[in-house]
């Protein structure tokens, strides 16, 4: 059964006129419709991409810096690596070698402030 409405619209991918049987006819052809689709969905992309990277660099600091192990006077590991910024490795290292010194209790290793501090003072 055939439509007898005519009914003049604008596409809203190619701005041309047609002449269109529904009313719910948004496009001239559908090739226009197709490429309105593809339009969108690299649009709603770039979008999604765009938050992801504004939520990344907003929600993570370049530099952690804890303001608690600022007034520490004894430290981890991990929170010398944070103070010095410097890796795992290497304070690990430098606990090998002696030049930190440190205490242990089981497996963790404690290290006083003071002895970073001498550290830098006698390199």
């Amino acid at each position: 059964m055939s439509s007898n409405l005519r009914i003049p619209k604008v596409c809203l991918y190619c701005n041309n006129n047609f002449i269109a049987q529904k009313m719910n006819t948004k496009y001239c052809s559908l090739k226009c419709a197709q490429r309105n689709y593809k339009q969108q969905q690299r649009e709603k992309k770039l979008q999604k991409a765009n938050k992801d990277y504004i939520k990344q660099t907003a929600t993570k600091p370049i530099i952690q810096s804890n303001n608690n192990t600022i007034h520490k006077p004894y430290l981890t590991i991990k929170e010398t690596c944070q103070l010095l910024n410097s890796s795992d490795s290497t304070i690990r290292k430098a606990i090998k070698d002696g030049r930190i010194q440190t205490i242990r209790i089981g497996k963790k290793h404690i290290i006083r402030r003071d002895d970073i501090e001498k550290m830098f003072l006698t390199s």
